[in-house]
């Protein structure tokens, strides 16, 4: 977990009549506010905290999100003699101490219509860390369950000096774009498979895309079919002949979400799994 924030992402859901605010608070709550959020009333208006990391769930939909972001504050007031007023954002208020509570857009920078207001501070009124654009897109990332790489060589037990090893992945490539979001903060992210990098045990490597066949399995029915994605050892290197090999598959994310609704590179994701060949003359394996 990160070091607490000192701001927090609220979404406005109504505002509230003077003489109604406790009846109406407490309809909200019982009704309408899930139970991973929290609320507070500032000045009439009733703030549901909104992106905290306990509330990021899967959506069935892409753009799915509980309103408009808002960041908020505690800010402290002190005569400084000369000038009126300095004003500080406290790391950590204290109960029943009264502040500025400061709440603005930050897409836009401008603040809360009739912020800042004077409060007080009564506990984890604003509680939760929020989760932001990274934390709700590595969650959904981890809820696509990729599949571990499952290589698939020929030949499948002794690779053969001087004869083309053919080289495969069988495990699943393709994935779907999954969306999810913690409040106003939604995103969607797509896998898009790149490529696969052998290492041969030798210091070679190979890379293999789906252009160039990596994920074609040979085929003894049609001899005639080739690949691109094949590797000829030209010595057994160690005296025993083995070799640790890997197949390391690796996807481009793509993402989306509530800043910038485009599909935009965002980092690459990989697995790998390791097996021990052994490499052998030809003439060993036919007497």
């Amino acid at each position: 977990m990160r070091a607490a924030r000192r701001s927090l992402a609220v979404v406005i859901i109504g505002t509230l009549a003077a003489g109604s605010v406790g009846l109406q608070l407490a309809a909200a709550q019982e009704e309408s506010i899930p139970d991973e959020v929290a609320a507070l009333i500032a000045d009439r208006t009733l703030l549901v905290i909104a992106g905290s990391e306990d509330s990021m769930r899967i959506a069935a939909t892409p753009g799915v999100g509980g309103g408009r972001a808002i960041t908020c504050g505690w800010f402290g007031v002190r005569s400084t003699g000369a000038d009126p007023f300095t004003v500080r954002q406290i790391a950590a208020p204290v109960i029943d101490t009264t502040y500025l509570l400061w709440c603005w857009y930050p897409d836009t920078g401008d603040s809360l219509p009739g912020h800042p207001i004077v409060t007080d501070y009564t506990g984890p009124g604003i509680p939760g860390e929020p989760a932001d654009e990274d934390d709700v897109s590595e969650f959904a990332l981890a809820s696509l369950e990729f599949a571990t790489p499952a290589p698939v060589l020929n030949p499948a037990v002794d690779l053969l000096v001087g004869i083309d090893t053919w080289l495969a992945v069988t495990s699943r490539l393709d994935y779907p774009a999954i969306h999810a979001n913690a409040g106003p903060v939604w995103v969607s992210v797509w896998p898009r498979f790149r490529d696969v990098v052998w290492d041969l045990g030798n210091r070679d490597t190979l890379r293999c895309t789906r252009q160039s066949d990596a994920a074609t399995v040979w085929d003894p029915a049609d001899p005639q079919r080739s690949s691109d994605c094949t590797y000829l050892y030209e010595s057994i290197g160690r005296a025993d002949g083995t070799h640790t090999i890997s197949a390391t598959v690796t996807w481009t994310i793509l993402r989306r979400s509530f800043r910038r609704p485009r599909w935009l590179p965002w980092r690459d994701f990989s697995l790998t799994t390791t097996r021990t060949v052994r490499v052998t003359e030809l003439q060993a394996v036919i007497e």
